[in-house]
């Protein structure tokens, strides 16, 4: 995928923060490739049900043991809403 282009010209360069805004897909790849260790999780104050697209598009773990741990570093309430901000852990 184009991330890892872009994410190699980036560490070519020595840039050692990127923000990355986008969809279940972007999210997923970044994470699945390991290009990740922040997240900042934005929760609506709405309920969808089953049928609604998931906030990330991979599949993550089968079990716990397979399971990457984040520890939440920061949390925001924004009007209704609330921003979750999580570290990955080492």
């Amino acid at each position: 995928m184009i991330l890892n282009l872009i994410f190699s010209t980036i560490d070519h360069w020595c840039i050692m923060q990127v923000m990355v805004e986008g969809g279940a897909r972007v999210a997923g790849h970044l994470l699945e490739q390991g290009l990740a260790d922040h997240l900042h999780v934005n929760v609506g104050a709405c309920m969808l049900g089953s049928t609604a697209k998931p906030w990330l598009e991979l599949p993550l773990a089968s079990t716990i043991s397979e399971a990457k741990f984040w520890s939440l570093t920061g949390l925001q309430q924004c009007g209704d809403d609330v921003r979750l901000e999580f570290a990955l852990n080492p």
